[in-house]
Formats: structure tokens, sequence, C-alpha cells
């Protein structure tokens, strides 16, 4: 996982958000349109947390997310970068 700045436009999936909100971005080899606005569980470290997928993300290797900074700071500080974690519809 990693994380972008949701603000900067609207998302592949045609919506605006906030970097408040827990949104991801999908990469782009599992991208399909009709995952606009799918919830999924991601969990890292024993925690679960729902976010929905509203953007694509080109440069996320197969199983990433790009996640908005306050839900990526739910589970490892910014500093960090990156981290694997593991997700589910």
């Amino acid at each position: 996982m990693t994380y972008f700045n949701t603000e900067a436009g609207l998302g592949s999936c045609g919506i605006q958000s906030k970097n408040s909100d827990y949104i991801v971005a999908m990469n782009y080899p599992m991208y399909k349109k009709s995952d606009c606005f799918t919830q999924i569980c991601i969990s890292y470290g024993g925690k679960s947390i729902t976010a929905t997928i509203v953007d694509l993300c080109p440069g996320c290797p197969y199983g990433g997310l790009d996640a908005t900074d306050s839900l990526f700071l739910q589970f490892r500080p910014l500093e960090v970068g990156v981290f694997t974690m593991s997700w589910d519809y």
C-alpha cells in the first residue's frame, strides 16, 4: 500500500474525494470499472478497515492499493511510504 493526494482531481470512477475519506485506488492489472464504489476490507497488523474503491493506480503492482493519507495512517506512519497488507472484497 502507498498513499496519494486524492484532492488533486477526479478519480477514475468520476468523483472528487477528500484525503480524510477512506478510499483507495486499485492497481491497474486488477482494476475493472465495475469495481467503482465497491467496499473492500484492508488488513494489516491485526487491524482491519473498510475502504471504497474510487480510482485506478497505474503504478501499483498486482494486488497493490493506493490509499488516502488518512487511511494509510490507520496502519502505518506516512514516512514508511509503502508496506504490504492484505485486502479482500
